[in-house]
């Protein structure tokens, strides 16, 4: 059984992150993804959305100071009485307190239920707008690796993220360094080069799974020290180029000039029509005595049936 779970989540500004780990991760437990949503805007939902507590604080009607009144009093009248219930002899504190939040969620839902009858003309919502906990746009940001999973490390990227919207940018469009580096590092983690290193070993040899292990977080480290120098390499540029050359004719609809065998074997099929294709780069690129494959797209094709 895979272990699991949201290790962490916070807001950074009109961004919420959240920090998760699985044992079915490429390199396990030794790796974090960060997925990141935006704040929706108070415009786009609707009263129901939020809690009795932020629509009464928006709430603009001429009996505004008669509900907040009303309220704070019903809070406090609720607090009080499990106050002393809590002083009697025997009194189960735990059960108590459990049962006093139940209470307090159930007035503020009666709360929220009366408000949100009312007109929404006479809420001013802009003043919970960062108060709003529903995101939208929700998506996969990024993944942290060995050295790199630490609370400090990853909170500063997620506030550049949230704070630098030219970093943002970069991040989304794809062009941020970080991301070549780790497709590089992914796409040859597919690889058995532990084996090359330690030798053929018997499936049940025990502390394989720490021999690859210790392989794969040495494979990222090098490949961190050495990214930028393997990108500048002339054999990797002329790779990368044909696969954006590549993504270029698909997008135009067109057939890569590698592809046409296959489409024509694809076309030969009666009532199959293929209407573009990608072939994506593929290649080796050797730096420093190790050879590395370089990453690219899966070769697709669109068809009508």
């Amino acid at each position: 059984m895979g272990m699991y779970g949201l290790e962490e989540e916070f807001w950074v500004n009109e961004y919420h992150f959240e920090i998760s780990f699985s044992s079915d991760n490429d390199v396990g437990l030794c790796q974090r993804d960060v997925t990141v949503g935006h704040r929706q805007n108070v415009e786009d939902l609707a009263l129901a959305d939020f809690t009795g507590v932020q629509l009464l604080k928006a709430y603009e009607g001429p009996d505004r100071v008669i509900r907040r009144e009303a309220f704070a009093h019903q809070v406090e009248s609720l607090r009080a009485s499990y106050k002393e219930a809590r002083r009697a002899p025997h009194a189960n504190s735990n059960r108590l307190l459990r049962q006093e939040k139940k209470d307090l969620k159930r007035l503020e839902k009666t709360l929220a239920q009366e408000l949100c009858a009312l007109d929404r003309n006479l809420f001013d919502l802009s003043k919970i707008q960062d108060q709003v906990r529903i995101t939208e746009h929700d998506h996969f940001l990024r993944s942290f690796y060995f050295d790199e999973v630490n609370d400090r490390y990853i909170r500063n990227f997620c506030r550049k993220y949230a704070s630098d919207p030219a970093y943002r940018a970069s991040v989304e469009d794809g062009s941020a360094l970080w991301m070549e580096r780790n497709a590089l590092f992914l796409k040859n983690l597919e690889r058995s080069g532990w084996q090359e290193t330690v030798g053929e070993l018997p499936p049940d040899t025990h502390g394989i799974a720490q021999i690859q292990a210790l392989f794969e977080e040495q494979l990222f480290l090098w490949i961190c020290k050495h990214a930028k120098k393997i990108f500048a390499d002339p054999t990797y540029q002329r790779l990368k180029q044909l696969e954006q050359a590549s993504e270029a004719t698909c997008r135009a609809g067109a057939a890569d000039p590698g592809m046409e065998e296959v489409v024509a074997a694809w076309n030969a099929i009666p009532g199959v029509v293929v209407s573009s294709s990608c072939q994506g780069a593929s290649g080796v690129v050797s730096y420093a005595g190790k050879s590395l494959l370089v990453p690219r797209h899966m070769m697709s094709a669109r068809m009508w049936l």
